[in-house]
């Protein structure tokens, strides 16, 4: 161990350091010197011993991540396009327990006339029902057929019982607030249907409303993608023409669609 004389006080240096000092001066050498000395000699240090072992290696970055690691591959796409859509209709006469089938579901989506007078082609290729809202018209009391929707309608018909569902109201009772109905958890209406493994005239839903009822329903979709749209028979239309049909289909033409152009 050494003594080094700085201008205010005594440094003690180590032997092993005393090599890699300035050479000697008649002045004290000061602490700070010794310091920047200490910090170059362990950069050189640490050039010489790349420069024998070579470069270090390259590491490639993953994207999303922070330190080096395997090159990253594109994530999964979704291809096929998806809408979350709001449509309004309104009973333009009463309707008790009529069917609402899958092309009738396609068909409220919207699509193009492809032969005039005869065909319409949907866009959509599948849907999944998120829930009807109903606003039945004032005044609709007593024993009037009340909205209700049977969603023991969806699925295949040999598994259902035969029955028949009504909803009345007492007399001098009138609903004057809208009617939400939500697919059953667990039950068939939850699933998304497609037109490509179930028959495009099966029913989804059996509605009952009242004349003047306005529902909406709210869908969620996919465009034609891998499942093409379905082929609808219309009486009306023009080659070209986007449409909307009524959700109890065009031959029964009562639950009317709302704010969009339309044909039966």
């Amino acid at each position: 161990m050494s003594v080094t004389q700085d201008t205010e006080r005594y440094v003690l240096v180590p032997e092993s350091k005393m090599s890699r000092l300035p050479p000697p001066s008649a002045a004290a050498v000061p602490v700070r010197e010794v310091v920047r000395h200490e910090l170059d000699s362990k950069v050189e240090s640490k050039e010489e011993k790349e420069n024998y072992m070579g470069p270090s290696k390259l590491m490639v970055r993953s994207e999303g991540k922070a330190g080096g690691g395997a090159m990253s591959l594109p994530p999964v796409l979704q291809a096929t396009c998806y809408v979350r859509k709001r449509f309004r209709f309104r009973a333009s006469s009463a309707v008790s327990g009529v069917s609402c089938t899958l092309n009738g579901f396609l068909g409220a989506c919207g699509g193009i006339c492809t032969v005039a007078n005869t065909n319409l082609r949907t866009w959509a290729s599948s849907f999944q029902i998120k829930k009807i809202v109903a606003w039945p018209p004032g005044g609709v009391s007593g024993s009037a057929d009340m909205v209700f929707v049977d969603w023991s309608a969806a699925g295949n018909s040999n598994f259902t019982p035969d029955s028949s569902k009504i909803v009345t109201i007492p007399d001098g009772i009138t609903v004057t607030k809208s009617l939400v109905f939500v697919p059953p958890t667990k039950s068939l209406a939850e699933f998304w249907y497609n037109p490509t493994n179930m028959s495009a005239s099966g029913a989804i839903i059996a509605l009952t409303c009242p004349s003047g009822t306005i529902l909406d329903v709210i869908l969620e979709f996919s465009l034609s993608n891998v499942n093409l749209g379905n082929n609808i028979t219309i009486v009306a239309g023009s080659v070209g023409t986007v449409y909307y049909l009524a959700l109890d289909g065009p031959s029964s033409n009562k639950l009317v669609p709302l704010g969009v152009p339309t044909t039966a």
